[in-house]
């Protein structure tokens, strides 16, 4: 099923069923807590996908993991003993750019915040909360049994979301109370963070406490990506469970569809932004971007066109989730001459400086593609309907098949003018707004378009 009409048909047994109760703080409802994570596992059991599943780890690997945890978190409690913050930042360096790790959609906003700052890095270890355990399950919603009746009746299937559900809910309630405890300890005047999950608990947290909380775009914002497209009945006014700011890479993809957040604010990313990006040299290499749900359609392509275009290199670049299975990913492929496998330690930046083609099923990458004038080579398969704001453009092909690929592939296209999507980094106007988010708890932005403040945030007393 197309991913749009299925969000469409979702949202419409959400209103029907008044999902988002229009209330305060004190009790914002249930589901927004488990939304996310309860229409990724409908849609994935109508399209036939399980679970993602990654490698399980060896035992010397999970005792290492705990000894890094255990680190972090004796130098996170010497931190909190001994400073003063202004801000708390939450951040999620995934790859890696000349050795360091870098969180694309937050260091750069983190350099424009004036005050003091305690980071906390939320991978490749996560170490400042806790989580539920196996079994520990929350009351069951009052609302579920008329939800997954509905669910079978509009996608013809049978819905059991109930473990699913009561663990994410118990979860939702470790969270909030350990962010609670570290709000409480900090004491910080606003809150940043680059999600890394879905961290409804932090926002709950911190609207509970007073304080601003600003989140930045790391990635797709569109009607495809259920934590950001909502039905347009729902207003960040009366949900507890959104940031008061989120910086936006630029007004293309406030557009994108109706995300509830009080303010949206387009200030630019230089990490997305290709000003450093040379025009494609005629048959260059294909970028085949990964992920964990497309791995096994991507290489059942893979099999099936690079040994009959072995003069053409084709670049495997893997989901930092995936980083766990390199080794096992490496050695699937190793038949495959032309096709090297690249991690988190070489950005999509790096390689499409590499390459003339870009092939994916879906990807913010695609945007990218575009933006730096690659071809973009879409695989109709599970989810790519979520690009269908590109497919008219020029440059951008659909190819319903593997001959239909190496067609293409074969034979070179003209230049075009690129599309934009990213903007550049503005940090005078991001350093504004965060300056008079520590001093006021509003964001100050003549020239952006604001939405009124929410009623429900209170003052917070430093």
């Amino acid at each position: 099923m197309d991913i749009l009409e299925f969000n469409r048909r979702f949202m419409l047994i959400e209103e029907e069923l008044g999902l988002f109760p229009d209330t305060r703080v004190t009790d914002p409802g249930w589901w927004d807590v488990v939304r996310y994570d309860a229409m990724k596992l409908v849609y994935n059991q109508i399209v036939g996908l399980g679970l993602n599943t990654t490698s399980v780890p060896s035992f010397a690997a999970r005792l290492l993991h705990l000894a890094n945890r255990l680190a972090l978190r004796v130098d996170l409690e010497v931190r909190l003993w001994f400073g003063k913050f202004d801000v708390l930042v939450y951040r999620a360096p995934r790859l890696e750019r000349d050795g360091r790790r870098i969180d694309t959609g937050l260091d750069q906003v983190i350099a424009a915040c004036p005050g003091r700052k305690l980071v906390i890095n939320t991978f490749p270890h996560r170490y400042d909360r806790s989580y539920a355990r196996v079994g520990q399950l929350a009351p069951r919603p009052a609302q579920l049994d008329t939800l997954e009746h509905r669910l079978g009746e509009v996608f013809g299937i049978k819905v059991d979301l109930d473990e699913f559900v009561r663990q994410r809910l118990a979860d939702f309630e470790i969270g909030l109370r350990s962010y609670s405890k570290m709000l409480a300890r900090v004491r910080p005047r606003l809150v940043l963070l680059n999600q890394n999950g879905i961290e409804k608990a932090l926002f709950r947290a911190t609207r509970e406490a007073g304080i601003p909380c600003l989140e930045v775009q790391h990635g797709l914002v569109n009607a495809a990506h259920p934590n950001y497209a909502y039905p347009s009945s729902v207003h960040g006014a009366g949900i507890a469970m959104f940031p008061d700011v989120m910086f936006m890479f630029s007004q293309f993809w406030i557009d994108r569809c109706h995300h509830p957040v009080p303010h949206r604010i387009a200030v630019g990313n230089d990490f997305f932004y290709p000003d450093q990006i040379a025009p494609p040299k005629p048959c260059g290499a294909v970028l085949v971007i990964s992920a964990i749900k497309y791995h096994e359609t991507l290489v059942r392509w893979l099999r099936a066109i690079a040994p009959r275009l072995s003069g053409r290199r084709f670049l495997y670049k893997l989901h930092p989730a995936q980083g766990a299975s390199r080794t096992a990913i490496d050695e699937e492929l190793a038949d495959l001459p032309n096709v090297t496998v690249h991690g988190t330690d070489v950005t999509v930046q790096t390689l499409l400086a590499e390459s003339s083609d870009v092939l994916l099923i879906q990807s913010t990458v695609a945007y990218e593609a575009v933006q730096a004038g690659r071809r973009l080579l879409i695989i109709p398969e599970l989810d790519y309907a979520t690009h269908s704001d590109l497919m008219a453009l020029d440059g951008v092909e659909v190819v319903p098949d593997a001959a239909s690929l190496v067609e293409a592939l074969a034979h070179d296209r003209p230049p075009r003018t690129p599309q934009v999507f990213f903007e550049p980094f503005d940090a005078p106007r991001a350093t504004r707004i965060l300056e008079s988010l520590l001093r006021t708890g509003e964001p100050v932005s003549p020239s952006a378009r604001l939405a009124p403040s929410s009623p429900d945030r209170k003052r917070h007393r430093s």
